[in-house]
């Protein structure tokens, strides 16, 4: 029997036949050679699994599941099926650097302590901006850092971890339908020391769409349930789960605004209010939401 690989790569996917094939020569013309690819379709009813078989290359594994449409399910599947001593996460429209796993790994061995790294990127196609260049290296307690003053950014693309830490985090958390990946990236921040690089060297894929109000507020809530969550866990102070929260609500009432719902907006401008009282920004807010939903009913 052949020795595992050091790399799992966990791609899940759903309908991508016209984008995968460039994702899967992302993961080919990958310097480092030691890996597996655990796709995880997730019921594809278009081209993408004849795609895949096609491909002759043995460290691809090809795994068809009944379709889901929940993304943390499905990394979750593939985590399952690893055999690597790392795990890396990759979506089945974004692309790596050729050096990425090399890059990556040069970086675990430079930092031992570290049990992850992470990395900047590039955005292409319909809506990307150019995420702006930050620190060059960064090794430590990256928790605190991210989740109070956005000092990094996190692609899930751009993740490796290593498999020793899922007995203490577990896998994702299903009951979320958006937000997993970030909560899970914060779950294994808490726990263990990790390394940023602004090294770009993920390219993330952005697609024009139309969102709904109700969908455009999911993330938000998401939130606020992790935000609720670590504070339960005494993982955050009961003031960062203030200003943190009154963050949260005052964003997704501005969505709201913008969205032409003045009602949402007016109670989540409320919300801020009563974490943050003394914010004369939150009762502008509140008055600006009043006045929206008043001219909403009597126009």
């Amino acid at each position: 029997m052949s020795a595992p690989p050091v790399i799992s790569i966990v791609l899940p996917t759903f309908n991508r036949a016209g984008l995968i094939c460039e994702t899967l020569q992302s993961v080919l013309q990958q310097t480092f050679r030691d890996w597996e690819l655990i796709v995880v379709d997730d019921g594809s009813d278009d081209h993408t699994a004849e795609i895949i078989r096609s491909m002759t290359d043995e460290r691809i594994r090809y795994f068809f599941v009944p379709h889901t449409g929940h993304i943390g399910k499905l990394r979750n599947t593939g985590i399952q099926k690893t055999t690597g001593a790392y795990i890396a996460f990759l979506d089945s429209d974004d692309l790596w650097r050729s050096d990425k796993l090399q890059f990556q790994l040069s970086l675990l061995q430079q930092y031992p302590e570290a049990a992850f790294v992470f990395s900047n990127g590039d955005q292409f196609g319909a809506g990307a901006i150019h995420p702006p260049d930050l620190e060059p290296l960064f090794a430590g307690n990256v928790f605190l850092q991210q989740l109070i003053h956005n000092r990094f950014c996190f692609y899930a693309p751009s993740l490796i971890f290593k498999r020793s830490v899922i007995p203490t985090i577990g896998l994702m958390d299903e009951a979320l339908a958006t937000s997993r990946d970030i909560q899970y990236f914060y779950r294994l921040c808490y726990h263990f020391e990790g390394v940023f690089t602004n090294e770009r060297l993920v390219k993330i894929r952005k697609h024009e769409s139309n969102t709904s109000t109700r969908s455009a507020d999911a993330p938000y809530l998401n939130s606020l349930g992790m935000l609720r969550e670590f504070v339960e866990k005494q993982m955050i102070t009961e003031g960062q789960f203030r200003q943190l929260a009154g963050q949260c609500y005052y964003k997704m009432a501005l969505q709201q605004l913008k969205n032409d719902n003045s009602k949402d907006a007016l109670i989540n401008f409320l919300n801020y209010t009563k974490l943050k009282p003394f914010h004369w920004k939150g009762w502008a807010r509140v008055l600006q939401g009043y006045w929206g939903r008043r001219n909403s009913l009597t126009g």
